[in-house]
């Protein structure tokens, strides 16, 4: 039994190289165009997050400078008038705007895709031991 490629193995092999080696560079064009056009979707994407977060952080120190506001004023009544049903209700509506939660949104956006194998390259056998 000889231990030594064919001709027909030889250009089989050659044949099959050749097309991994082709469909790697397909590939690799076809993952860095992807990070390309994720790139064009994420940026405005992550400018449109980053423009509601600075509305929501404007809004958040607007409701916490009129919450400290009329909780003070509130403060400044007397104990008949917090205790009775306007300053029931007054208690209450400021408790509301001291208990809102307006947090930040954050967004994770896909990482982007790369190959970690370049194995094509690495298929360099020999003809025979």
């Amino acid at each position: 039994m000889a231990f030594k490629l064919t001709k027909n193995e030889e250009d089989q092999f050659a044949r099959l190289k050749t097309a991994l080696t082709a469909k790697y560079v397909e590939l690799t064009t076809a993952i860095n165009t992807y990070n390309e056009e994720m790139s064009k979707l994420c940026n405005p994407l992550q400018e449109t997050f980053d423009e509601y977060n600075k509305y929501l952080n404007e809004l958040r120190s607007f409701v916490e400078t009129v919450a400290e506001e009329k909780r003070s004023d509130f403060e400044d009544k007397s104990d008949d008038w917090k205790e009775g049903d306007t300053g029931s209700g007054v208690d209450a509506w400021l408790s509301a705007w001291e208990s809102a939660e307006l947090e930040e949104v954050f967004i994770e956006f896909p990482a982007e895709i790369g190959i970690e194998f370049d194995n094509h390259s690495e298929i360099d056998l020999a003809n025979e031991p």
